[in-house]
């Protein structure tokens, strides 16, 4: 490890994915960290399991609320101003993570709607054989917000495996504070958020899009903004320098 060409005072260890390809790195890892900082419940469940007398944290994910939030005449992008019904976006890597088969079902039940999909292509490529399910490439991070406010409802449609179970999205933070209500597959750090809908099959995820679109179901922003101001980056710097004063006060 790089690690060992240094002489560090304090090293953190970041957990926050669980991907097999880092498995072989979280031992040394672990045992040459001072603390351990992870982002969802299961990432920390497994360190307190593994490494009771490790010191960890949890700190979740968050997101620059100012850049997402809607502002007055934000432009809508040519790709979704021509089209004339709901937008349904997906923005992030579009990776082997992903339930095409569910999006494929999402484009095929709403043939009125739009189904963007934002990011990069990561090892799997998007479909390209439905008509209104669309590619639009990688979006730059200025870019991205104007995408996000124009959609009806964002999705997260991750299948059910180790990786999605320990993730806590950061996507899910933008699409909130875009203002757009989130539908996700029933991964634990998406549970009980104020604006996000749990979809536990593909006919319940499905059919919670279809009730934002009816507008039977409307996101109380204001209550979704309030939760999102103790979820900025800015709260999470905070968190982690508490974390880290404390720490080293006591040792």
């Amino acid at each position: 490890l790089f690690l060992d060409h240094y002489s560090p005072d304090f090293i953190i260890y970041d957990y926050l994915d669980d991907f097999a390809a880092w498995e072989a790195y979280l031992d040394p890892m672990v045992k040459k960290s001072d603390i351990i900082i992870t982002t969802s419940e299961v990432l920390m469940d497994r360190i307190k399991r593994e490494y009771p007398q490790k010191p960890s944290f949890i700190v979740p994910n968050g997101c620059d609320l100012n850049h997402f939030k809607p502002k007055d005449n934000s432009p809508v992008p040519a790709e979704l101003s021509r089209h004339n019904g709901p937008v349904i976006t997906y923005s992030g890597a579009w990776a082997n993570w992903i339930d095409v088969s569910l999006v494929e079902k999402i484009a095929r039940t709403y043939k009125n709607a739009l189904i963007s999909i934002i990011g990069t292509e990561f090892g799997t490529r998007v479909p390209r054989h439905i008509p209104n399910l669309k590619y639009f490439g990688y979006k730059s991070y200025n870019d991205l917000p104007k995408y996000l406010q124009n959609s009806t409802v964002c999705i997260i449609p991750f299948l059910i495996n180790p990786i999605t179970v320990a993730t806590n999205p950061i996507k899910m933070y933008e699409y909130l504070a875009s203002g757009s209500p989130v539908v996700s597959t029933n991964i634990p750090e998406a549970q009980n958020i104020p604006g996000v809908y749990i979809g536990k099959t593909h006919d319940s995820f499905i059919e919670q899009i279809g009730l934002i679109i009816k507008k039977q179901i409307v996101i109380n922003k204001s209550y979704v903004y309030t939760w999102l101001e103790s979820h900025t980056w800015e709260r999470r710097f905070m968190d982690i320098h508490e974390i880290i004063k404390n720490y080293i006060n006591m040792d």
